[in-house]
């Protein structure tokens, strides 16, 4: 499989899964179709898995990402429920 069907198969799939949990783009002036090849073809980039430490690493930015994501997301519906 090569690079560009790597970033096509990941961006299809991270949409899959957005699916079960959208992201609200409504307050982003962004393209979503041209976002979603674009960060895969970053995460692509970054992590090329010429290791087991490249997995190890690739395991813990994702679970930064999830952490993250869910703080976001708590500050997000705290700031809704303050606003009610």
């Amino acid at each position: 499989m090569n690079n560009t069907e790597l970033v096509d198969l990941i961006s299809e799939l991270a949409q899959e899964i957005d699916k079960e949990s959208p992201i609200d783009f409504g307050m982003l002036e962004v393209d979503e179709d041209a976002l979603w090849p674009m960060m895969a073809a970053n995460v692509v980039e970054m992590f090329k898995f010429e290791s087991v430490n490249d997995k190890l690493v690739m395991l813990a930015t994702v679970t930064k990402l999830v952490v993250e994501n869910f703080t976001l997301k708590a500050q997000m519906m705290q700031c809704a429920d303050d606003n009610k």
